[in-house]
């Protein structure tokens, strides 16, 4: 399976949400009943998930339609990246999102597994992609996919390398 990194921003508005449902995950008992019967499996193996709504826009969409179970999300805040975790499945969900952040705006949703807390400034990262050490994270935004087809290569498809290479992490569990 082809896999890709994602990166997310909890920036100041998005913070509170970042806090109560990804840094803190959430139940799955407070939440399963909202969620269409294809999730059980996921939810399964997992007594609590983290979630992250992006705002209903045509440029989230598009790129929220590009998730797959098994990329990985690396969240972003004040310029370093704050925490990680697998992507685990997607849903449109304007009632979940409802429910969880009081605003159906956040209705793409994407379920993970419960993150790992980090804290790598963004100059490894922006410098294994050759970004602007200007450039802004904003929303939802998948690194140059054909640079990161490159590393994966470089790292025989493990993900877990890639990944503590380009935030200069000692390990990375996933």
């Amino acid at each position: 399976m082809e896999r890709k990194i994602v990166c997310l921003s909890a920036g100041k508005i998005a913070e509170k949400n970042y806090l109560n449902t990804v840094k803190t995950p959430v139940k799955k008992d407070k939440i399963i009943h909202l969620l269409d019967k294809n999730f059980e499996l996921i939810l399964k193996q997992y007594n609590q998930v983290s979630l992250w709504g992006l705002r209903n826009s045509e440029k989230n969409e598009k790129q929220w339609k590009k998730l797959l179970p098994g990329d990985i999300a690396v969240f972003y805040s004040n310029g370093y990246f704050i925490s990680y975790a697998t992507i685990l499945g997607t849903t449109v969900n304007a009632e979940l999102a409802s429910y969880l952040w009081n605003d159906f705006i956040y209705k793409y949703i994407i379920i993970l597994s419960p993150v790992n807390v980090i804290k790598s400034p963004k100059e490894y990262f922006f410098k294994a992609f050759s970004y602007s050490s200007k450039l802004k994270i904003q929303g939802m935004m998948i690194p140059k996919i054909e640079l990161q087809k490159k590393y994966l290569i470089h790292f025989n498809n493990n993900i877990q390398e890639f990944l503590k290479s380009i935030l200069n992490l000692d390990t990375v569990i996933i």
